[in-house]
C-alpha cells in the first residue's frame, strides 16, 4: 500500500518517479526478487523516458534486458540488449554498450550460437578493459569462460575464469563467480581434487559474506 501511495504521490514528476522505480529495482535484483527487478526496470524506463532524460532510460531498459537474462527469457534478452547496445553507442554511453554487449553474448550462447557469442563476448572484453570497469570486465570474463568450457576449449576457459577471479577480487563475493566456473573447468579436465579445492573456497566465501544477486547457483 505504502508503494502505491508513493507512486502516486511521483505521478506527476517522472524524473522524480524514475528514480524511486530504479532504486525499487535494484533492491529487488539484490534480494533475490528478480521478477519484480524485470517490472520496476521496465517502469523505470518508461518514467524516464517521459521525463525526457533518455540516458537513464537507456540504463533502465539495459536492466530490462539484464533481468529477462536472469529469468532464461533468452530471444527476449537479445532483443533488448541488442537494441540498446545500438541506442547507448548512439549517445556515447560506452559502458553501457559495453555492458549490454557482454549479456548479449550470454543471450546468443544460451541459444546455441556460439561462434556468433564468443565474437560478441570478446568484444565487450575488449571495451572492459578499455574502459578499466574491473567489475563488468570479470563478469565479462566469466560469461566467456563458461561458453569456452561449453564449447570444449578448456585450456583458454581456464585462462579466462582465472582471469574473472582476479577482476573481481576487490568486489566480494564476486570472484565466487569465477571460481564456480573454474571449478566446474577443471572438473572438465579431470583435476577433480584441484576442481573440489576451488569449489570449496567459493562456497566458503560465499557462506561467510553472503548471498550474490546473480550466479550464486553456478557456485553451489
Amino acid at each position: 500500500a505504502r508503494i502505491h501511495k508513493n507512486a502516486e504521490a511521483l505521478a506527476n514528476d517522472p524524473s522524480a518517479l524514475s528514480r524511486w522505480q530504479a532504486s525499487l529495482a535494484a533492491r529487488a535484483l539484490y534480494t533475490g526478487r528478480t521478477g519484480d527487478y524485470l517490472v520496476l526496470s521496465g517502469l523505470a524506463a518508461e518514467s524516464s523516458r517521459q521525463s525526457g532524460d533518455l540516458r537513464s532510460a537507456v540504463i533502465q531498459r539495459h536492466n530490462l534486458g539484464h533481468a529477462n537474462l536472469e529469468l532464461g527469457r533468452w530471444a527476449e534478452a537479445e532483443r533488448h540488449l541488442r537494441a540498446i547496445s545500438l541506442e547507448a553507442e548512439r549517445l556515447g554511453l560506452a559502458n553501457v554498450v559495453a555492458s549490454s554487449n557482454n549479456n548479449l553474448g550470454y543471450a546468443i550462447a544460451r541459444q546455441g550460437r556460439y561462434p556468433e557469442a564468443l565474437a560478441m563476448l570478446k568484444r565487450s572484453i575488449d571495451e572492459l578493459e578499455q574502459q578499466s570497469d574491473l567489475r563488468m570486465l570479470g563478469g565479462a570474463r566469466n560469461h566467456l569462460a563458461q561458453v569456452m568450457l561449453e564449447t570444449g576449449d578448456l585450456t583458454a576457459a581456464e585462462q579466462m575464469a582465472r582471469g574473472a577471479v582476479e577482476a573481481l577480487e576487490l568486489f566480494l563475493p564476486l570472484p565466487c563467480q569465477g571460481k564456480g566456473t573454474l571449478s566446474r573447468i577443471l572438473l572438465g579436465r579431470n583435476e577433480v581434487e584441484a576442481a573440489v579445492a576451488v569449489s570449496s573456497e567459493a562456497v566458503a566465501l560465499l557462506d561467510e559474506l553472503g548471498s550474490m544477486a546473480d550466479g550464486e547457483i553456478g557456485v553451489r
